[in-house]
């Protein structure tokens, strides 16, 4: 009695130990599981700041290619203009030159047909008259030459100015593209639409006012 009343200390003895063990183990375990959901979070917040700022980069980025993308555009545009209205004075004294030159034609026709009837009539005569007529058809050939260059250099100076009006046009469009386009990107960024970080750009790029030169052929 007394030997298993000994082993039967000794159990319970060997019991408890085994419970104060698994209550070590257990302590043990959930302070683990606490470190380790506390690294789980720091990582994951380290994570999310690391995209985050990696997605701010991105936007900073495609932010400053769309102003350069606009400023670029806008250069284009005004110089495409510029070329555009050069283009149209060019046109306009072509169309001058080519209204004197048909004025000069006629002219000479009118002093031809003069000599004309007068030879005929016999108003003029002798070798006097006809060195005259001679002259004043000469005169009236070299009228009409000139005019038909005046009139080829209108047509294609006209034309050229065409060109270059509906490529300022294209330009314009292009530069208005890019800079509603950039400023879409700003506003998203804008902590308020009254906000006044953007307002240069909203005021001095968005604004863009070219005057596209109209050209008209002169009639005759």
């Amino acid at each position: 009695m007394q030997v298993e009343a000994e082993r039967a200390g000794v159990v319970a003895q060997e019991a408890e130990r085994a419970a104060r063990e698994a209550g070590l183990l257990a302590d043990e375990s959930e302070r683990l599981a606490r470190e380790g959901g506390a690294a789980g979070q720091q990582e994951e917040a380290r994570d999310q700041s690391l995209l985050t700022e990696e997605v701010a980069r991105e936007e900073e980025v495609e932010e400053e290619e769309a102003l350069v993308e606009a400023s670029a555009a806008t250069m284009v545009a005004d110089v495409a203009a510029a070329a555009a209205a050069e283009a149209e004075a060019v046109a306009e004294a072509s169309s001058a030159r080519t209204r004197e030159a048909r004025q000069l034609a006629q002219e000479a026709d009118r002093l031809l047909e003069e000599a004309t009837a007068a030879l005929s009539s016999g108003a003029l005569s002798g070798p006097e008259a006809e060195s005259y007529l001679r002259a004043a058809e000469l005169e009236s050939t070299r009228a009409h030459a000139l005019l038909a260059d005046a009139e080829a250099a209108e047509e294609q100076a006209l034309n050229t100015a065409m060109n270059a009006e509906a490529e300022a046009e294209v330009a314009e469009g292009m530069a208005f593209a890019a800079t509603d386009r950039t400023g879409e990107l700003l506003d998203e960024d804008a902590p308020a639409p009254s906000g006044a970080m953007y307002s240069q750009v909203d005021d001095d790029e968005s604004d863009i006012t070219l005057e596209m030169p109209s050209v008209k052929k002169d009639e005759a």
